[in-house]
């Protein structure tokens, strides 16, 4: 999954339009969401490959 493309990433989106919170909170948490989607697809690419313990490492 795309980051953009979560719910996340759309409450992002409304987020910053209503600007609720400071922009330098918003910054942190988009940076740890696309973090969050890198880690994500390095799992995913391990447990495709067949490197399921890798990728069960990983969680750890």
């Amino acid at each position: 999954m795309k980051s953009h493309h979560c719910h996340c990433a759309y409450w992002m989106k409304h987020e910053q339009t209503e600007q609720f919170f400071a922009k330098e909170m918003l910054l942190q948490i988009d940076q740890a969401h696309d973090h969050l989607h890198v880690d994500a697809l390095n799992l995913q690419t391990l447990y495709l490959k067949g490197d399921i313990q890798a990728a069960r490492g990983r969680c750890e």
